[in-house]
This record gives C-alpha cells, sequence and structure tokens, in this order.
C-alpha cells in the first residue's frame, strides 16, 4: 500500500534522471516449446547481442551448408515466408533439423532445398522427438526400406510433422481394411500416393471410394482394381473432380454404363487425367485426323483405352505419321487400318512396327504394294510377335517343306493349333504321296 502510494512522487523523479542513467535492456529468457517453433531470425546468420549487465549469449551459427541452402532467390525466401505466415524460427533448431534430416536420408541439397520449400515448418520442430519415431515406425510398418522411405517424404514433407499413432497408424488400418490389402499392396500405395497418408479416412478417403463404386457400379474387389491402377484417386474430391470427369468420357464416347465401366477398369489412370488439358485435345486430333464417326470413336475407346493415356506429340501423331509414309496408305487405308485394329494406335513404330515390316517383306519376297494390301486387308498382322509368332514359324515351315505364305494364313492360330495343322497338312502330304506310288504307271 505504501508502495503504490509513493509512485506519483518517485515517478517524476525517474523521468526527470532517466537521461543520466545507463540503459538495460531485459529480454525473456528462451523457453523450450515442444512439438512449436521457438522465436529468432529464420534468416539471420549474425550474432544476437546482450547487455552488459547479462552475460555475453549468442545464438548457434548454422553449419556453412545450412546458411548456403538459405541462400535462396528472391522467390524461393518469398514461399518460404509465406508458408511460415510470418512465423519465426531459431536458426540454430532449424539449422538442427536440416543436418539430421540430410544424415537421416542421404539428401542431396537439392532434396532439401525442396523439402525446405515445400514444407518449412518442420524447421521449428524437434526432429529427434517428432519426425524420426514417425518415421522409423511407418518403416517398420510398410516394410520400406530407407531409399523408398525417403521417396515417401519428398512426396509428403508434411509426413515430418505428423504423429504416427494418432494419425498415420489409423490412416493405414482404415485403408487394408476397406480395400482389403495385402501388406505388399499397401505398400506399393503408400509409395505411390504418398499424400493419402495426409488425409483423414473418414472425411476425404471414405466418401470417395463409396462415390466411385456407387457411381460405376463395382464390387469391392472392381474397387481395389481401381484404386491399384491409380493411386492418386485417393487425393480426390469425388463430386468435384472424379464424378465430372466420369460423366464426361460417357457423353463424349457415348458409352453405355456397362461399358462405362469396362473402360476405367481397364485404364483406371484415365480418372487421374485433366479433361481440358489432354483427353479432350487428343480425342479432337484423332477425329480430324482419321476422319472418325461418334460409332468409330466409341470402338476405339472400347477396344484400347489405353490409348487415352498416350502422348499425343510422342506417341500418337510420329507414329501414324510414319506407319502411313511407311505402307504409303492414303487417309482412307490409314483409318480402315486404325478403326479395325485399334490397338495399331499403342504399338511402338520404331521398336514394334518396322521391324516386322521389314522382317515379313524380306521373308516372303513381297513388293511395297503387296505388304501394303496385305496389312491393310488383315491389320492384325501388325498384333502378332516377331520373335515369338512369326519368326518360329517361318522356321517350323521351312523344315517341313511348306510354302512360308502359310504363316500369313495361319497366323491367328494358336501355336498348338499352328502345331495340328502342320501335322495335317504332313499327312495329307504323305498320303498323296502314297496314292501316287501306288498308283499304276
Amino acid at each position: 500500500g505504501q508502495t503504490v502510494m509513493m509512485m506519483p512522487k518517485v515517478l517524476p523523479l525517474l523521468l526527470l534522471l532517466a537521461p543520466t542513467l545507463p540503459f538495460v535492456a531485459f529480454s525473456p529468457p528462451p523457453q523450450r516449446r515442444r512439438g512449436g517453433p521457438s522465436f529468432g531470425p529464420l534468416f539471420a546468420s549474425t550474432t544476437t547481442e546482450t547487455t552488459e549487465t547479462r552475460p555475453q549469449k549468442t545464438t548457434q551459427t548454422p553449419t556453412p551448408k545450412f546458411l548456403g541452402f538459405l541462400a535462396l532467390d528472391a522467390a524461393g525466401v518469398a514461399t518460404v515466408e509465406r508458408r511460415l505466415q510470418g512465423r519465426e524460427l531459431d536458426v540454430a533448431r532449424a539449422a538442427a533439423n536440416c543436418e539430421k534430416l540430410s544424415r537421416f536420408f542421404g539428401l542431396t541439397e537439392s532434396e532439401l532445398a525442396t523439402i525446405v520449400r515445400r514444407f518449412p515448418q518442420f524447421l521449428g520442430h524437434f526432429f529427434d522427438e517428432g519426425a524420426e519415431p514417425c518415421l522409423r515406425a511407418l518403416q517398420d510398418r510398410l516394410d520400406l526400406s530407407r531409399a523408398e522411405l525417403k521417396t515417401v517424404v519428398l512426396r509428403l514433407p508434411p509426413l515430418l510433422c505428423y504423429g504416427y499413432v494418432g494419425k498415420v497408424a489409423p490412416t493405414l488400418a482404415a485403408l487394408q481394411l476397406r480395400l482389403n490389402l495385402s501388406d505388399a499392396e499397401l505398400k506399393r500405395l503408400v509409395l505411390v500416393a504418398a499424400n493419402v497418408l495426409g488425409l483423414s479416412y473418414p472425411w476425404n478417403v471414405r466418401p470417395s471410394l463409396a462415390g466411385l463404386q456407387a457411381r460405376l457400379n463395382v464390387t469391392d474387389a472392381e474397387l481395389k482394381r481401381l484404386v491399384l491402377g491409380a493411386p492418386s484417386l485417393l487425393g480426390y474430391r469425388f463430386a468435384g473432380t472424379v464424378a465430372p470427369k466420369i460423366d464426361w468420357l460417357q457423353r463424349r464416347a457415348n458409352l453405355t454404363d456397362a461399358e462405362l465401366k469396362k473402360v476405367l477398369l481397364k485404364a483406371p489412370l484415365v480418372l487421374a487425367t485433366s479433361v481440358h488439358g489432354n483427353l479432350e485435345p487428343k480425342i479432337q486430333w484423332l477425329e480430324k485426323r482419321l476422319s472418325l464417326t461418334p460409332r468409330d470413336l466409341t470402338r476405339l475407346v472400347v477396344r484400347l483405352p489405353t490409348f487415352l493415356g498416350l502422348s499425343l506429340r510422342d506417341n500418337l501423331q510420329p507414329s501414324l505419321a510414319a506407319l502411313q509414309d511407311r505402307l504409303d496408305l492414303t487417309d482412307a487405308d490409314l483409318r480402315r487400318l486404325v478403326v479395325a485394329n485399334p490397338p495399331v494406335l499403342g504399338y511402338s513404330f520404331q521398336r514394334n512396327v518396322q521391324p516386322k515390316l521389314t522382317y515379313l517383306q524380306d521373308t516372303l519376297h513381297w513388293s511395297d504394294d503387296q505388304l501394303r494390301d496385305a496389312i491393310v486387308r488383315n491389320s492384325v498382322l501388325l498384333g502378332y510377335s516377331l520373335e515369338k509368332r512369326y519368326k518360329p514359324r517361318f522356321a517350323l515351315c521351312d523344315a517341313q517343306g511348306e510354302p512360308p505364305h502359310l504363316v500369313i494364313k495361319t497366323a491367328a492360330l494358336s501355336h498348338d493349333s499352328f502345331l495340328a495343322y502342320l501335322e495335317k497338312q504332313e499327312r495329307k502330304k504323305k498320303q498323296k504321296n502314297d496314292e501316287k506310288s501306288l498308283s499304276p504307271l
């Protein structure tokens, strides 16, 4: 009470004496906050000076490697600061986290830069107490190598701040149970779509799986097949992303529900492909290039849905151009060939078609016109294996004295059926010879 009464008298005196008193700056001692950032400049590399009345205390200088990494360009610094949302981190702790993470995985500077740019928040946590236990538990759960675990972290840097027991383990268990995944299948799924570990199973994954299953009317086994074929589906919202894409494909290719289901089970990656940036331009180009009718397009999509995943520039355009040039096909011939045998769109001209055409022409002594007419008339000839079908069968025909064109005539037969056909021909030949020998002179 006396102190309070004296304050009005003492305060003016202190204000008068203030210019002559030495200035003393007090700062609260740093506090260790588990699981969260401490405060201090993130990008500073200088020591922090204290007052003369307190012992000299400096912030631990980060290692040269860490300082070199933090010498980001303006865009990199802006990205990190934006993601930190104004928070300042302790430089020593950040440097220690980067050093420990680099040693744990053997990261290159580029890989470390990728992680820090994408998720700088981990710099303020304690690697030994948070990230490392989670990483080791995940590695044991999925039987991951250190390189595979590194792949998961590079794809999902926020994993460094997840709790294994509270977040990661429940997601893995629920996903494995819902899709009836083996441990190997679960591992494969996480390696391809690591972001699933960051999703809420009840709020994100489960509704998406339910929506996909109901829309396509697939069984649990077929749903599993879809997800394993396109694991990134787990990261998409069904109503906002997947459902519109399914509706577009069905409408664009004029597919029945049964055809739609068949197409997506064969090529689930279609659901992970952009409509306006990839699928629609590809279909428009094919329609114009081959003068396709709506019915032709439906046939192509149903017979070879995987063509939707091929690159227009690297696969479709050069392959069709090379095939047309090699066989001197008219546009009508090319259209007829592709519509009759849609898998032609997926063949590599250089590695598959060209060696096959050259071998057939040389072996059968065909002219260019004969080769073209044979392929246009029976385009499936392009689909048979050169090493497993053509070469062995030509060798068998030669050994038994059969004409080589017999291989083309019987190309559609299985191996056993072809051998049976040769035996039948041999019996006919023997019977003919016997009849000739028994006939009177």
